[in-house]
């Protein structure tokens, strides 16, 4: 699981808890109706009609705090973070004293959940000013460093909402997940364990524990894990994470028939809570065919100068070997890896979907936005890696608007792929279809027409390599690769294991090993329990 995803299952970037008590500045001939309808709406889930009230009363009350403040916090129920931060901002023009305040911090959500994090960090900031012990505001910042890559000043932000309150647990396990991306095993394991000491009925720090830890009994620990999940203490997604936990357990022990029996309830209670529907992705995958000619024609008009970074992409299904493939990458001198970027998916997922939004303008702040982006992450590096595997969605808009892009697709075993797809807990809202093994091989079966789709188009400019031939012939393929990319090889990434940056994905255990090809067998150990979506496979 990638580290800044992690980050949101405990987020607490919310609305400010006083967002809905603070007074109104403005007159009040009508307001008190209006806004009296307005949290009816609000406490009713209605957040559409909301917006239209709030938005009536704007018209004759535009300097209204309150009417700003339920329009924004509305806009953030439906996910329309744009909107909400248009609304915030107005928010802090209006207010004063600690109404300005909660603005910013409002403001700070809303750009965060945009991913816009060098504003959300900048108004976080603002608030620290004032309250600069408010741990709420100190983990939400840290949360965004993270998500930026800068994981010094999250430990250094998480470290210091721990002296002022010792008993912020939330904040240990996030500092433990950083120093598990370190590979700082050592310190991981003890602040998970100091979470559970603390409160047992953590589920996070027990499923993180369980990562770390080669079960060769069912300890102290895998009977903690077992209480828990029958105590009822626990709601329907902490079961589901504490799941991934005992399956993990199990399996260390040779139990995999119960191992399997954890993963599919674990699954099941994610599959239920997200409400996932593979037919939306059916849909989208249409949508990116139909809509690719649009983006390319569209983006012969853009302007492109030579850029001061190239970006590298690798791209492929969720756990075949993007990581891998970075690790050795970034070991080089003049290539950095920035890890799974989430800067171009925010951008240009909704576009690739709609040709009516594939006009030039909209593509070219899309290359002068990631160029600056990747520019702010690249240190001395003249290469950046961004390794979000689903950005193989995206290659017709990453082929048109970064033609000095280097494309690195990779491939693995479909049944291994599936299989560790279904194994691990992602959190990524586009991952649903990891949740249902028949979801997964659809979702392969798709992946793969699409890359056949790319393939025919764009030829040459994508570059193939094979998880099973990496591992087999790795002197050979890194010789390949560093070709590729078009520069002189170096000793360094013929040994990724010793690559000491930072790894926040759900491979951050693995790449500390030296590269070896047992893992496409695991599947094998549940071939008597897997149902017959996988004999796609076989």
């Amino acid at each position: 699981m990638n580290l800044a995803q992690f980050s949101h299952r405990y987020n607490s970037t919310t609305i400010a808890p006083n967002v809905l008590s603070l007074k109104d500045a403005g007159p009040k001939n009508y307001l008190d109706s209006k806004i009296s309808v307005i949290k009816e709406n609000l406490a009713k889930g209605n957040y559409l009609e909301a917006t239209k009230i709030a938005k009536d009363g704007l018209k004759i009350h535009p300097k209204s705090y309150d009417l700003w403040q339920y329009l924004g916090f509305a806009h953030m129920a439906l996910g329309f973070n744009d909107a909400a931060v248009h609304a915030y901002k107005k928010l802090v023009k209006i207010g004063a004293g600690e109404a300005k305040i909660a603005a910013h911090y409002n403001l700070a959500v809303a750009h965060h959940k945009q991913t816009n994090l060098d504003e959300a960090v900048k108004n976080y900031k603002v608030v620290l000013k004032r309250h600069p012990d408010n741990s709420s505001v100190l983990f939400n910042l840290s949360q965004a460093y993270i998500g930026m890559g800068n994981l010094d000043s999250a430990k250094k932000t998480l470290k210091k909402n721990l002296s002022v309150d010792q008993n912020c647990l939330e904040s240990l396990n996030l500092l433990g997940q950083i120093f598990l991306s370190e590979g700082k095993k050592k310190a991981a394991r003890e602040a998970f364990e100091h979470c559970i000491e603390s409160d047992p009925d953590l589920v996070e720090p027990h499923r993180s524990l369980a990562k770390l830890t080669l079960f060769t009994s069912k300890n102290s620990q895998f009977k903690q894990m077992e209480q828990l999940i029958h105590s009822g203490r626990i709601d329907d997604m902490e079961k589901s994470i504490l799941c991934f936990g005992l399956a993990k357990a199990c399996g260390d022990l040779g139990e995999y028939a119960e191992a399997f029996l954890y993963l599919k309830i674990g699954n099941a209670l994610k599959k239920i809570n997200t409400g996932y529907d593979f037919e939306q992705d059916k849909h989208m995958f249409s949508r990116i065919r139909e809509n690719a000619d649009l983006i390319q024609i569209a983006a012969k008009e853009i302007k492109i100068k030579k850029a001061a970074r190239t970006p590298i992409f690798v791209v492929g299904m969720p756990r075949s070997g993007t990581t891998l493939v970075e690790q050795i990458l970034s070991s080089h001198s003049l290539i950095n890896g920035a890890g799974e970027l989430r800067f171009l998916w925010e951008m240009g997922a909704e576009l690739v979907q709609s040709g009516a939004h594939a006009m030039p303008k909209a593509l070219q702040s899309v290359r002068n936005k990631y160029l600056s982006e990747i520019d702010a992450l690249a240190h001395k590096a003249i290469f950046v890696v961004d390794k979000l595997p689903h950005n193989f969605l995206l290659l017709g808009l990453i082929s048109a608007v970064f033609p000095e892009a280097k494309i690195i697709s990779m491939s693995r075993d479909p049944a291994a792929t599936c299989w560790s797809n279904f194994k691990h807990d992602f959190t990524a809202a586009e991952l649903g279809y990891s949740n249902d093994l028949t979801d997964t091989v659809m979702f392969y079966k798709h992946f793969v027409a699409l890359m056949e789709f790319w393939h025919s188009r764009l030829g040459t400019r994508i570059f193939g390599i094979s998880y099973e031939k990496l591992v087999a012939n790795t002197e050979e393929e890194i010789t390949r690769l560093i070709e590729y990319i078009g520069v002189p090889m170096e000793s360094g990434c013929f040994r990724p294991d010793e690559n000491d940056r930072a790894v926040v994905t759900a491979s951050t255990l693995q790449v500390r090993e030296k590269i070896y090809a047992g893992s496409n067998d695991d599947w094998q150990n549940y071939k008597a329990y897997l149902p017959k979506e996988l004999e796609y496979f076989s």
